[in-house]
């Protein structure tokens, strides 16, 4: 009696079918090792695994592959839904070896100067809205950036600090984080420059040694004439 309920419960399956079975189930578990594996590699190497069959294909196509590199090679936090595909926004951001800001806040090319070496006399923080790049006002260079104010600060500086936040967010717990700049800045002897960034805000700070003040610049760029803001730059030279 226990014998034909055990067959009941668990019927007989042919041996096609259990093999059948075990490829879906080893298909399957290679697709999701393959998907992690994915996640480490940058995208020239993604595009190159692709190419390789139609299994690799599918497998590396998948949005939340270039959802993860996108993140991860810009370096900032999710932004939630997105108005076009993630392999889009790491085309257009990566692309011909284009150096995106926000990869590297500190590390941008100075906007007063063509100088091929740099004294390291300028710290400059950008955000941008994480499409600007696949938008055609930025691509044919009608947008373009525009000064919005300036301020100097004539005595010697302990720092350069900036910080860029969404105001509707500003008490959330992660922007509170962000500008609570002690708690992450480097240390008094600490030169090189540190950065945290949040889902609704950005900050960056630079220890500065013997100085006679700064000059901050304040640039905007807007969707258009009449169109919304969408990046920012904070410039600070010493002077």
């Amino acid at each position: 009696m226990i014998y034909f309920e055990l067959e009941h419960l668990f019927p007989p399956i042919s041996v096609h079918d259990y093999l059948i079975d075990c490829y879906r189930r080893r298909e399957m578990y290679e697709e999701d090792t393959w998907t992690e594996v994915a996640k480490y590699l940058d995208g020239k190497s993604l595009i190159m695994l692709a190419a390789t069959c139609k299994w690799f294909h599918h497998v590396i196509m998948v949005e939340s592959v270039w959802k993860y590199a996108c993140l991860r090679d810009l370096d900032v936090p999710d932004p939630g839904k997105v108005g076009c595909k993630w392999i889009q926004l790491y085309a257009t951001a990566f692309v011909n070896d284009l150096v995106c800001a926000l990869a590297d806040l500190q590390l941008v090319h100075c906007p007063v100067c063509d100088l091929n070496t740099c004294d390291g006399t300028m710290q400059t923080l950008d955000a941008r809205h994480i499409e600007l790049f696949l938008s055609e006002g930025y691509q044919d260079g009608s947008w373009d950036y525009e000064l919005l104010g300036t301020h100097e600060v004539k005595k010697r500086a302990e720092g350069a600090t900036a910080a860029i936040f969404d105001i509707k967010h500003l008490q959330d717990r992660t922007t509170q984080m962000v500008l609570d700049f002690k708690s992450w800045k480097g240390k008094e002897n600490d030169w090189q420059p540190k950065s945290i960034v949040a889902r609704h805000a950005v900050a960056i700070n630079t220890n500065l040694q013997l100085n006679e003040g700064l000059q901050v610049k304040y640039h905007g760029m807007k969707a258009g004439s009449n169109g919304e803001l969408v990046a920012i730059r904070i410039s600070q030279q010493l002077l």
